[in-house]
Protein backbone atom coordinates (compact mmCIF):
# COMPACT_ATOMS: atom_id res chain seq x y z
CA UNK A 1 0.00 0.00 0.00
CA UNK A 2 1.46 3.34 -1.05
CA UNK A 3 0.72 6.47 0.96
CA UNK A 4 1.17 10.16 0.28
CA UNK A 5 0.34 13.31 2.16
CA UNK A 6 -0.80 16.81 1.26
CA UNK A 7 0.96 19.58 3.14
CA UNK A 8 -0.91 22.44 4.81
CA UNK A 9 0.59 24.78 2.25
CA UNK A 10 -1.40 23.22 -0.60
CA UNK A 11 -3.41 25.84 -2.43
CA UNK A 12 -7.16 25.89 -1.90
CA UNK A 13 -9.34 24.49 -4.70
CA UNK A 14 -10.32 27.05 -7.32
CA UNK A 15 -13.89 28.12 -7.95
CA UNK A 16 -13.86 26.91 -11.56
CA UNK A 17 -17.09 25.18 -12.53
CA UNK A 18 -15.34 22.90 -15.01
CA UNK A 19 -12.04 21.14 -14.30
CA UNK A 20 -9.95 18.93 -16.57
CA UNK A 21 -7.78 15.88 -15.98
CA UNK A 22 -5.26 14.19 -18.26
CA UNK A 23 -5.84 10.46 -17.80
CA UNK A 24 -4.69 7.06 -18.98
CA UNK A 25 -6.74 3.88 -19.17
CA UNK A 26 -5.55 0.46 -18.06
CA UNK A 27 -5.57 -0.63 -21.71
CA UNK A 28 -3.21 2.23 -22.53
CA UNK A 29 -5.51 4.91 -23.95
CA UNK A 30 -4.71 8.60 -23.43
CA UNK A 31 -7.85 10.43 -22.32
CA UNK A 32 -8.87 13.98 -21.37
CA UNK A 33 -11.73 14.19 -18.85
CA UNK A 34 -13.67 17.35 -18.05
CA UNK A 35 -15.86 17.39 -14.94
CA UNK A 36 -18.61 19.98 -14.48
CA UNK A 37 -18.82 20.42 -10.72
CA UNK A 38 -22.29 22.01 -10.90
CA UNK A 39 -24.09 19.53 -13.14
CA UNK A 40 -21.82 16.53 -12.40
CA UNK A 41 -21.54 16.03 -16.15
CA UNK A 42 -18.42 14.09 -17.14
CA UNK A 43 -17.15 14.63 -20.68
CA UNK A 44 -14.23 12.85 -22.26
CA UNK A 45 -12.04 12.81 -25.34
CA UNK A 46 -10.20 9.56 -25.95
CA UNK A 47 -7.15 10.64 -27.96
CA UNK A 48 -6.20 7.05 -28.74
CA UNK A 49 -9.54 5.97 -30.24
CA UNK A 50 -10.72 9.45 -31.34
CA UNK A 51 -14.00 8.92 -29.51
CA UNK A 52 -15.75 11.64 -27.51
CA UNK A 53 -18.68 11.22 -25.15
CA UNK A 54 -20.19 12.04 -21.79
CA UNK A 55 -21.93 10.64 -18.75
CA UNK A 56 -23.88 12.09 -15.83
CA UNK A 57 -22.49 11.23 -12.40
CA UNK A 58 -24.47 10.95 -9.16
CA UNK A 59 -23.28 10.17 -5.66
CA UNK A 60 -23.72 6.50 -4.88
CA UNK A 61 -26.52 5.57 -2.51
CA UNK A 62 -24.26 3.01 -0.85
CA UNK A 63 -24.41 3.97 2.86
CA UNK A 64 -20.82 2.82 3.40
CA UNK A 65 -19.41 5.39 0.97
CA UNK A 66 -19.75 9.14 0.79
CA UNK A 67 -17.42 10.40 -1.95
CA UNK A 68 -17.88 7.90 -4.75
CA UNK A 69 -20.00 8.69 -7.82
CA UNK A 70 -21.67 6.27 -10.16
CA UNK A 71 -23.25 6.24 -13.60
CA UNK A 72 -25.13 3.58 -15.53
CA UNK A 73 -24.83 3.05 -19.28
CA UNK A 74 -25.93 0.04 -21.32
CA UNK A 75 -27.00 -1.72 -18.11
CA UNK A 76 -23.48 -1.39 -16.66
CA UNK A 77 -22.66 0.57 -13.50
CA UNK A 78 -19.42 2.57 -13.42
CA UNK A 79 -17.81 4.44 -10.54
CA UNK A 80 -15.80 7.64 -10.24
CA UNK A 81 -13.98 9.58 -7.54
CA UNK A 82 -12.30 12.97 -7.47
CA UNK A 83 -9.70 14.34 -5.07
CA UNK A 84 -10.54 17.92 -5.95
CA UNK A 85 -8.13 19.40 -8.48
CA UNK A 86 -5.50 16.75 -7.87
CA UNK A 87 -6.67 13.39 -9.23
CA UNK A 88 -9.65 11.68 -10.83
CA UNK A 89 -10.28 7.91 -10.89
CA UNK A 90 -13.03 6.03 -12.70
CA UNK A 91 -14.06 2.61 -14.00
CA UNK A 92 -15.90 4.34 -16.85
CA UNK A 93 -14.27 3.04 -20.08
CA UNK A 94 -14.26 6.43 -21.85
CA UNK A 95 -14.25 5.33 -25.45
CA UNK A 96 -12.73 1.85 -25.12
CA UNK A 97 -14.52 -1.06 -23.46
CA UNK A 98 -11.15 -2.55 -22.49
CA UNK A 99 -10.49 0.34 -20.11
CA UNK A 100 -11.78 -0.97 -16.81
CA UNK A 101 -9.81 1.56 -14.78
CA UNK A 102 -8.70 5.11 -15.67
CA UNK A 103 -6.57 7.51 -13.63
CA UNK A 104 -6.29 11.25 -14.27
CA UNK A 105 -4.18 14.15 -12.99
CA UNK A 106 -5.44 17.73 -12.76
CA UNK A 107 -4.30 19.95 -15.63
CA UNK A 108 -5.53 23.32 -14.39
CA UNK A 109 -2.32 24.54 -12.77
CA UNK A 110 -0.16 27.04 -14.64
CA UNK A 111 2.28 24.52 -16.06
CA UNK A 112 3.97 27.24 -18.12
CA UNK A 113 5.55 28.41 -14.86
CA UNK A 114 6.86 24.98 -13.85
CA UNK A 115 10.48 24.19 -14.67
CA UNK A 116 12.08 20.78 -15.08
CA UNK A 117 13.38 21.21 -11.52
CA UNK A 118 9.81 21.67 -10.23
CA UNK A 119 8.74 18.40 -11.86
CA UNK A 120 11.83 16.30 -11.14
CA UNK A 121 12.12 13.83 -8.28
CA UNK A 122 11.77 10.21 -7.23
CA UNK A 123 8.42 8.44 -7.62
CA UNK A 124 7.43 5.01 -6.33
CA UNK A 125 5.33 3.52 -9.14
CA UNK A 126 2.85 0.80 -9.96
CA UNK A 127 1.97 -0.39 -13.48
CA UNK A 128 -1.72 -0.82 -14.35
CA UNK A 129 -1.99 -3.05 -17.41
CA UNK A 130 -5.20 -4.67 -18.60
CA UNK A 131 -3.20 -7.57 -20.06
CA UNK A 132 -0.97 -8.26 -17.06
CA UNK A 133 -2.12 -10.10 -13.93
CA UNK A 134 1.20 -9.57 -12.12
CA UNK A 135 1.88 -6.89 -9.51
CA UNK A 136 4.52 -4.61 -11.01
CA UNK A 137 6.11 -1.76 -9.05
CA UNK A 138 9.42 0.05 -8.78
CA UNK A 139 11.17 3.41 -8.67
CA UNK A 140 11.31 6.28 -11.18
CA UNK A 141 14.02 8.91 -10.82
CA UNK A 142 13.58 12.01 -13.00
CA UNK A 143 16.37 14.59 -12.75
CA UNK A 144 16.19 18.23 -13.77
CA UNK A 145 18.48 17.74 -16.79
CA UNK A 146 16.05 15.36 -18.52
CA UNK A 147 17.58 12.03 -17.52
CA UNK A 148 15.12 9.36 -16.37
CA UNK A 149 16.33 6.29 -14.47
CA UNK A 150 14.02 3.52 -13.34
CA UNK A 151 13.91 -0.07 -12.17
CA UNK A 152 11.34 -2.67 -11.19
CA UNK A 153 11.19 -3.51 -7.49
CA UNK A 154 11.78 -6.98 -6.00
CA UNK A 155 8.83 -9.28 -5.30
CA UNK A 156 9.67 -9.02 -1.60
CA UNK A 157 9.32 -5.29 -0.69
CA UNK A 158 11.70 -5.73 2.25
CA UNK A 159 14.47 -6.27 -0.32
CA UNK A 160 13.89 -2.87 -1.95
CA UNK A 161 17.12 -0.88 -2.15
CA UNK A 162 16.96 2.87 -2.87
CA UNK A 163 20.45 2.87 -4.37
CA UNK A 164 19.42 0.11 -6.81
CA UNK A 165 15.71 0.34 -7.55
CA UNK A 166 15.60 3.98 -8.68
CA UNK A 167 18.28 3.24 -11.29
CA UNK A 168 19.17 0.62 -13.90
CA UNK A 169 17.21 1.60 -17.02
CA UNK A 170 18.25 4.88 -18.58
CA UNK A 171 16.00 7.03 -20.77
CA UNK A 172 15.00 10.68 -21.15
CA UNK A 173 12.10 12.98 -20.37
CA UNK A 174 11.12 16.55 -21.22
CA UNK A 175 8.26 19.02 -21.10
CA UNK A 176 5.92 18.83 -24.07
CA UNK A 177 6.16 21.74 -26.51
CA UNK A 178 2.54 21.27 -27.65
CA UNK A 179 0.82 20.86 -24.27
CA UNK A 180 2.44 22.70 -21.36
CA UNK A 181 0.85 20.40 -18.77
CA UNK A 182 2.31 17.24 -20.34
CA UNK A 183 5.68 15.55 -20.22
CA UNK A 184 7.24 13.30 -22.84
CA UNK A 185 9.08 10.17 -21.70
CA UNK A 186 11.30 8.60 -24.37
CA UNK A 187 12.48 4.99 -24.22
CA UNK A 188 14.01 2.86 -27.00
CA UNK A 189 13.03 5.45 -29.60
CA UNK A 190 9.35 5.66 -28.58
CA UNK A 191 7.71 8.68 -26.93
CA UNK A 192 5.12 8.31 -24.18
CA UNK A 193 2.96 11.16 -22.90
CA UNK A 194 2.21 11.83 -19.27
CA UNK A 195 1.80 14.46 -16.59
CA UNK A 196 3.32 15.32 -13.21
CA UNK A 197 1.52 17.05 -10.37
CA UNK A 198 4.60 18.62 -8.74
CA UNK A 199 5.55 16.96 -5.48
CA UNK A 200 2.68 14.45 -5.57
CA UNK A 201 1.80 12.36 -8.64
CA UNK A 202 3.46 11.11 -11.83
CA UNK A 203 1.37 9.51 -14.61
CA UNK A 204 2.81 8.10 -17.85
CA UNK A 205 0.73 6.39 -20.53
CA UNK A 206 2.54 3.26 -21.75
CA UNK A 207 0.87 3.10 -25.16
CA UNK A 208 -2.15 1.23 -26.49
CA UNK A 209 -2.26 -2.29 -25.09
CA UNK A 210 0.30 -1.58 -22.36
CA UNK A 211 -1.60 0.31 -19.67
CA UNK A 212 -0.06 3.12 -17.66
CA UNK A 213 2.49 3.82 -14.94
CA UNK A 214 1.32 5.69 -11.83
CA UNK A 215 3.84 7.10 -9.36
CA UNK A 216 3.58 8.69 -5.93
CA UNK A 217 6.28 11.19 -4.91
CA UNK A 218 8.82 9.34 -2.82
CA UNK A 219 9.20 10.96 0.61
CA UNK A 220 12.56 12.03 1.99
CA UNK A 221 11.76 10.35 5.31
CA UNK A 222 9.42 7.59 6.41
CA UNK A 223 5.90 8.82 7.12
CA UNK A 224 4.55 8.08 10.60
CA UNK A 225 1.48 5.90 10.86
CA UNK A 226 -0.41 8.64 12.70
CA UNK A 227 0.18 10.99 9.76
CA UNK A 228 -1.46 8.58 7.30
CA UNK A 229 -4.23 7.36 9.63
CA UNK A 230 -7.84 7.85 8.59
CA UNK A 231 -10.57 6.57 6.31
CA UNK A 232 -9.65 6.05 2.64
CA UNK A 233 -12.43 5.38 0.14
CA UNK A 234 -11.22 3.66 -3.00
CA UNK A 235 -11.96 2.51 -6.52
CA UNK A 236 -9.78 -0.27 -7.87
CA UNK A 237 -9.33 -3.17 -10.23
CA UNK A 238 -8.07 -6.58 -9.11
CA UNK A 239 -5.53 -8.84 -10.82
CA UNK A 240 -8.54 -10.83 -12.04
CA UNK A 241 -10.17 -7.77 -13.68
CA UNK A 242 -12.88 -7.28 -11.10
CA UNK A 243 -13.71 -3.62 -10.50
CA UNK A 244 -14.51 -2.58 -6.97
CA UNK A 245 -15.24 0.18 -4.48
CA UNK A 246 -14.81 0.38 -0.74
CA UNK A 247 -12.81 1.86 2.09
CA UNK A 248 -9.90 1.21 4.42
CA UNK A 249 -9.62 2.62 7.94
CA UNK A 250 -5.99 2.98 9.01
CA UNK A 251 -5.54 3.39 12.79
CA UNK A 252 -3.08 5.83 14.36
CA UNK A 253 -1.26 2.84 15.88
CA UNK A 254 -1.46 -0.94 15.79
CA UNK A 255 -1.42 -3.32 12.86
CA UNK A 256 -5.10 -3.94 12.09
CA UNK A 257 -6.77 -2.16 9.15
CA UNK A 258 -10.53 -2.61 8.82
CA UNK A 259 -12.09 -2.51 5.35
CA UNK A 260 -15.27 -2.72 3.32
CA UNK A 261 -15.43 -3.75 -0.34
CA UNK A 262 -17.92 -4.39 -3.10
CA UNK A 263 -16.61 -6.04 -6.28
CA UNK A 264 -18.19 -6.79 -9.63
CA UNK A 265 -17.27 -10.48 -9.70
CA UNK A 266 -17.12 -13.49 -7.40
CA UNK A 267 -15.37 -11.51 -4.64
CA UNK A 268 -18.67 -9.76 -3.98
CA UNK A 269 -19.39 -7.51 -0.99
CA UNK A 270 -18.09 -7.73 2.55
CA UNK A 271 -16.04 -6.39 5.42
CA UNK A 272 -12.93 -7.61 7.13
CA UNK A 273 -9.63 -6.81 8.80
CA UNK A 274 -6.13 -6.77 7.41
CA UNK A 275 -3.45 -7.65 9.96
CA UNK A 276 0.22 -6.86 10.17
CA UNK A 277 -0.01 -3.34 8.72
CA UNK A 278 3.40 -1.76 9.32
CA UNK A 279 6.07 0.40 7.75
CA UNK A 280 8.76 -1.04 5.49
CA UNK A 281 11.98 0.75 6.50
CA UNK A 282 13.74 -0.21 3.25
CA UNK A 283 11.11 1.43 1.02
CA UNK A 284 9.53 4.31 3.01
CA UNK A 285 6.05 2.90 2.60
CA UNK A 286 3.50 0.76 4.43
CA UNK A 287 2.56 -2.84 3.79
Amino acid sequence: MLTSSCSKSDSAPSTDQKVSYLAAGCYGDLIVFQLDKITNQLSYTNESTNIIGSATLALTTNPNLTRIYQTTQNANTYYAMELSEKMFVTTFPAGNAQNKFCFGVYTGQNYDNFTMTDLAGKYLFTVYDDNNTQVVYGGYNLDATGILNWSYGPSDPSLFNESVHFFGNNSTWSKSTLHSERIISSFNGTNYEGIIYPGKIMLIDNGVGNGFTLGIKYPAAQLTQSSVAGKYEFIDITKHNETGIGYYIIPTSGGNVSFYHKYSGLTGEGTGTLTGFASIPQIKAYY
